[in-house]
């Protein structure tokens, strides 16, 4: 359902509507989750058959959302994400949160790397924190965001 509801705000968008309520007991359950996965996962992954690769994201939800449309969805596809899922687009975190549920649903069909924009001094500059707190999330999940993303996402370059 957090999936869903992430979806389709992306899809409704609009600049004056209102920004998605994050509870924090469903938030703080898909960033233990999904930590658990990526932290179990190798740092070398060899994945057989066709495979999608996805470049940067940059918050813009709205081609997001087309891509996995037009290319198809887990688990009938597999994705590997280069990254750079934050930036000045309008749904940087709920493009992020939509490629954690997709992560925790579809583990064996989704891989998520850290691209140059989920290092420490680019998740400060471009207002992580900020864009979480907009959001109405509660401090220990914008820690366990920042922590997710930095600690347990491995490299794509």
């Amino acid at each position: 359902m957090f999936a869903k509801n992430i979806w389709n705000y992306i899809l409704n968008f609009y600049p004056e509507g209102p920004k998605p309520y994050l509870k924090t007991d469903v938030l703080l359950t898909l960033l233990y989750r999904v930590g658990d996965l990526l932290e179990k996962e190798p740092s070398i992954i060899e994945l057989n058959g066709e495979v999608t690769v996805m470049g940067p994201i940059y918050g813009e939800g709205d081609s997001l959302i087309t891509l996995l449309s037009l290319v198809g969805m887990p688990p009938q596809r597999t994705y590997v994400f280069l990254g750079c899922y934050f930036g000045l687009g309008f749904a940087p975190l709920e493009s992020l949160l939509l490629l954690m549920c997709l992560k925790c649903l579809f583990p064996n069909k989704i891989y998520l790397l850290k691209g140059h924009l989920e290092e420490p001094a680019s998740i400060k500059s471009l207002g992580l924190d900020d864009w979480l707190f907009r959001r109405r999330v509660p401090r220990e999940s914008v820690l366990r965001v920042s922590e997710t993303v930095m600690v347990g996402l491995r490299y794509s370059y």
